[in-house]
């Protein structure tokens, strides 16, 4: 959904609908929830995940051709991570992944 007025206000519902939002929660878990998100991303390989943030950034100002070439660079990159090697390990163990940060 596409405001006219920027300042107009929409529901969570018309937001969650329109692709805004990812989820919803009371305010009273909101402190427990964004607790839960933290830890996920915090178990996540922090290489990639600041790859992905840089990148995210660029984007705003970049062409999809230097994009490509940057998504190539961050690949490279993430690919000879320990964080990929147990990744890559973890998935044909069948087990949920260990990240170290490395």
């Amino acid at each position: 959904m596409i405001c006219a007025n920027l300042r107009e206000k929409i529901s969570a519902p018309e937001a969650m609908a329109s692709g805004l939002l990812t989820k919803v929660v009371p305010a009273c878990h909101l402190e427990q929830e964004t607790q839960h998100f933290a830890e996920r991303l915090a178990a996540m390989p922090t290489k990639a995940i600041g790859l992905v943030k840089r990148y995210m950034q660029k984007s705003f100002e970049s062409t999809l051709d230097e994009m490509l070439e940057n998504e190539a660079y961050a690949q490279q990159i993430a690919g000879q991570t320990a964080d990929h090697k147990e990744g890559v390990r973890a998935f044909f163990e069948k087990r949920k992944p260990e990240y170290k940060g490395n």
